[in-house]
This record gives structure tokens, C-alpha cells and sequence, in this order.
């Protein structure tokens, strides 16, 4: 083989590379796509949690900076 022989064959390999190499879809079809899929987990996920309930408490009273607070035993001046 000679060179003249084998350019269009290395010539056709570096464009299927370059092609090979070249996304295949938009990134607005990837949002789109990924978007359509997320959202709506996230909304069913967060129908279904429940945080946990650590501290209960209740305000009695507001007023002048201090607030009166009855149940919450962590309760600190700040």
C-alpha cells in the first residue's frame, strides 16, 4: 500500500471519530428529557415523607423581645 492509498481510509477514520465524538441529542432535549423524569419523583417523594418530629412545643406569648414558650425543653436564650 502507498500513502496515496491509504489518506482516504485515515481521511474516513478521523471523521468517524469526529462524528463518534459529537453529542447525540440537544442539551435542551437532555433537560427536557431528565426534567421530565425528575420532577415528578420528586413531587411523589415528597407527598410520601414525613419528617420526624423531634420537638413540640408551644408560644404562649411575643413581646418586647421575649417570647414565653411552654413544652420545649432545648429551648435556649439567644
Amino acid at each position: 500500500m502507498t500513502i496515496r492509498n491509504i489518506a482516504p481510509i485515515a481521511l474516513g477514520a478521523r471523521q468517524f471519530a469526529a462524528a463518534a465524538l459529537q453529542p447525540k441529542f440537544s442539551s435542551k432535549y437532555l433537560i427536557e428529557h431528565v426534567s421530565s423524569k425528575l420532577i415528578p419523583a420528586v413531587k411523589e417523594f415528597e407527598k410520601q415523607y414525613q419528617p420526624p418530629v423531634t420537638h413540640l412545643g408551644r408560644v404562649l406569648s411575643v413581646g418586647d423581645g421575649i417570647a414565653r414558650v411552654y413544652g420545649l425543653k432545648s429551648v435556649q436564650v439567644g
